[in-house]
């Protein structure tokens, strides 16, 4: 969905810029950062966060996996 949007974002510039009649120069869009849909439940090991160890434990597996994305460059979506 989301790169789908951005492409035609990216298409409808291009063709603003040509409507322009090249006044100004076209400078080059960014490609899109891949995306990455992360689901903190999926992080849980338990049913439920009783204790500080299992609050920690959770924190850490999560803080893990937004780092990992972030270092691939990776834009992150929360559910």
């Amino acid at each position: 969905e989301l790169e789908a949007a951005l492409a035609r974002i990216e298409s409808f510039l291009k063709e603003q810029a040509k409507a322009k009649g090249g006044d100004t120069p076209e400078m080059p869009l960014p490609p899109p950062k891949p995306r990455r849909e992360i689901r903190p439940a999926e992080f849980v090991q338990t049913g439920w966060l009783e204790t500080e160890a299992y609050i920690a434990a959770f924190l850490d597996r999560l803080r893990a996996e937004l780092k990992s994305s972030l270092d691939r460059g990776e834009r992150i979506h929360i559910r």
